[in-house]
């Protein structure tokens, strides 16, 4: 019933209970519909607003209130924008080395940047730039799954019709997917799929990452698809790399002095060091001058001192 408010949700999912004087507590209720839809959705979701203690222990729910209905909340879950530089015709060639440079390998390499698995999809390639980390919704198993329920309902368009299904809307899916094993795991790069087969192994990423599938899952028209659910965040994951942030003591030492009041008082101090150097240089010139000059005023004689003092004696 994804057309229907989360309150009308309820009620139409407990009446019965409520009829048989047996209704569960309204906490129940809630945690009963929240864990429903996670397990539907993957999207941790809350009625109510998270208190800051809940928030500061890393609890990261979405509000769903209790006059939105499911369709709703899953499009304002995963709102869709548009990047020209990845998905228009004329910025084909920008798109496809954006896309190329995003690899696992390059990001890790260039941008020390690491990998963690995370449940909620709404946190799928988001960036933790203090930490370096950039969260992967890991579970493609889950959205083959959803692939396979809507393949043969290509055209539907609607989250609502996607969710009577009882699917993701496919475009979401398909972008999910792809950024994982075409983008950041890709098939051609063994470095990559290396670091897949790492993060299998110890950071409990679902081992069905690792598996390639395309006829039992897509469409032929299929193959290449826009980004309009991720595009901003791979946009800051190839800002992260061109720009990577300061990583270890040192580099951030430096970047808290790299703005333009550092870089004038530096041009200040390079220009004085080098007007000392010029003051010593001629300081030192001079001086050879003068040596010179006296040594012009003062000859010294071909003979030693003491050819000098024999001539004096017998004079």
């Amino acid at each position: 019933m994804p057309d229907h408010p989360r309150e009308r949700l309820a009620q139409h999912l407990f009446g019965n209970l409520i009829k048989q004087s047996k209704q569960p507590s309204s906490e129940d209720m809630e945690r009963a519909i929240d864990l429903a839809v996670r397990v539907l959705t993957m999207v941790n979701c809350s009625a109510q607003c998270l208190s800051p203690r809940l928030l500061e222990q890393g609890a990261f729910q979405a509000r769903w209130p209790s006059n939105v209905t499911l369709s709703q909340f899953i499009a304002n879950a995963f709102p869709m924008t548009d990047h020209p530089s990845l998905n228009d015709e004329e910025g084909i060639a920008v798109g496809q080395g954006l896309r190329s440079a995003l690899t696992a390998n390059k990001l890790r390499k260039r941008a020390r940047l690491t990998f963690r698995p995370t449940d909620d999809l709404r946190s799928h390639l988001r960036l933790d730039r203090k930490l370096h980390v950039v969260e992967i919704f890991h579970h493609t198993a889950f959205l083959k799954e959803h692939l396979r329920l809507t393949k043969d309902h290509a055209r539907v368009s609607s989250v609502a019709e996607h969710l009577k299904l009882g699917a993701l809307p496919r475009p979401l899916v398909l972008e999910t997917l792809d950024s994982i094993q075409k983008i950041l795991f890709p098939h051609s790069d063994p470095k990559s799929r290396a670091i897949l087969r790492s993060l299998v192994s110890r950071s409990n990423f679902d081992p069905d990452c690792l598996r390639f599938e395309f006829n039992s899952i897509r469409n032929s028209d299929e193959e290449d698809v826009a980004y309009h659910y991720f595009g901003s965040r791979l946009a800051d994951l190839y800002e992260e790399l061109q720009n990577p942030a300061p990583y270890g003591l040192i580099e951030k030492w430096l970047e808290r002095r790299s703005g333009a009041r550092y870089v004038l008082l530096a041009t200040l101090i390079g220009v004085f060091i080098a007007v000392l150097l010029g003051i010593l240089a001629l300081a030192v010139s001079i001086f050879q001058a003068y040596v010179g000059y006296q040594a012009w005023q003062h000859p010294v004689g071909n003979d030693g001192p003491i050819s000098i003092g024999v001539r004096a004696r017998r004079g």
